[in-house]
């Protein structure tokens, strides 16, 4: 979008530093005290130097031509037909969730970025959006731990709170598991761990909402255990993957896309599992994905993920934007890409390889504070198809 200037009109008075009239004959006067030769002018005194007016102000304008309110402008890509902006209605729950979150930083060494906002469907209809993402530490400093949760649509007054709590839940019992454990076994650690959260979500049910049932609190839910390298750490060791239900996690190696759980062959928007759960342990899918190579990973809800499989467009656009670590502006910015049919809340946690990381934590340590991210590449995914 261009930005119209308009040049500031020329000043009405003496052009900017020229010189002033040479004083006509007038009769002479007592000469000062540090006159030199007999005659001597005084030293004139030098002229005022001009000062540019300021710049006009960039127009701020709407992201649609028409829009009732305004908008950033964006490069992010629109996909096949999408209609004008929706007026977003807020959520008038109290148990409502921001229709937007974003947060982006260093944590152990690592520079996380993760953003989350609510879907067109609700926006429409000022109901909530149910998605949550959560990070945390490990007590002993050896990983980090990223949480995705996504509350069912069935219960769209009560689920976010078990997306909520599971979310909290989950990233306190995995941030207990030590190095120690996963050498031990890590497949059994964590599933052990995660099932102690199921269960911790159970009790707050009955404690503290006993009107509640356990579908009402129902999410979908994606968990990461990323070990940290030391700084002298020739590449970054495996990561661990559990999930419950349709969220989906991917590696971005350059310009290529790999998923760490299998798509699915079921229906899309039919959930087949979700905590809590009376149950837990055979609905627990595990995964451990080697990251040599790999230059970031991305933990999605449902609705993000659906639409990196489907679309080349989608896929290019965020490849390119994550090349790089990058901060909450252009994270969130990541998720403002509009596609046909896609109205679903949107969410991704992503966690930079620690080569990236560190590279972005000593730039941002030296560099002007007006200093932008590198250029985009265009993406690839070795899926055929898609609507871009």
């Amino acid at each position: 979008m261009g930005l119209f200037s308009r040049k500031a009109p020329a000043d009405q008075g003496d052009a900017a530093g020229a010189e002033p009239p040479s004083p006509g004959p007038g009769p002479a006067g007592p000469a000062p005290d540090d006159a030199g030769s007999p005659g001597a002018l005084p030293p004139l005194a030098e002229p005022p130097r001009a000062v540019p007016p300021p710049p006009p102000e960039a127009p701020v304008a709407p992201l649609d031509p028409g829009s009732p309110f305004v908008e950033l402008p964006t490069a992010a890509p629109r996909v096949g037909h999408v209609p004008g902006h929706v007026i977003p209605r807020l959520a008038p729950l109290a148990t409502g969730l921001p229709s937007v979150r974003v947060d982006a930083g260093l944590l152990g060494g690592r520079w996380l970025a993760g953003a989350s906002t609510t879907g067109l469907s609700h926006l429409k209809e000022g109901t909530t959006g149910q998605d949550v993402y959560r990070y945390a530490a490990a007590a002993d400093g050896s990983a980090l731990v990223l949480a995705v949760c996504d509350g069912l649509g069935s219960r769209p007054t009560t689920s976010q709170i078990g997306s909520a709590f599971l979310a909290a839940y989950a990233c306190e019992a995995l941030a207990a598991v030590g190095a120690g454990q996963l050498a031990a076994g890590a497949e059994t650690a964590l599933r052990e761990a995660l099932v102690a959260a199921n269960f911790r979500a159970l009790e707050y049910r009955s404690a503290a909402e006993p009107d509640l049932t356990d579908r009402d609190l129902a999410c979908t839910a994606l968990f990461c255990l990323l070990p940290l390298t030391g700084p002298d750490g020739a590449e970054d060791p495996p990561a661990h993957f559990l999930r419950v239900g349709d969220g989906n996690a991917f590696t971005l190696s350059g310009e290529t896309y790999a998923e760490v759980f299998a798509p699915g062959d079921g229906p899309a928007n039919i959930v087949l599992a979700s905590l809590p759960h009376p149950a837990p342990e055979s609905l627990i899918e595990y995964r451990e994905v080697p990251l040599s190579g790999v230059g970031a990973v991305v933990l999605a809800t449902d609705g993000l993920a659906s639409d990196v499989f489907d679309s080349a467009a989608v896929r290019s656009w965020l490849a390119a934007t994550w090349q790089m670590p990058c901060g909450p502006a252009r994270m969130l910015d990541a998720l403002r890409y509009r596609r046909q049919g896609s109205h679903d809340d949107r969410t991704a946690l992503v966690a930079w390889s620690t080569r990236l990381s560190a590279a972005a934590a000593g730039t941002a340590a030296t560099a002007a504070p007006w200093a932008s991210g590198g250029a985009r590449t265009v993406a690839s995914h070795s899926r055929a198809g898609g609507d871009g």
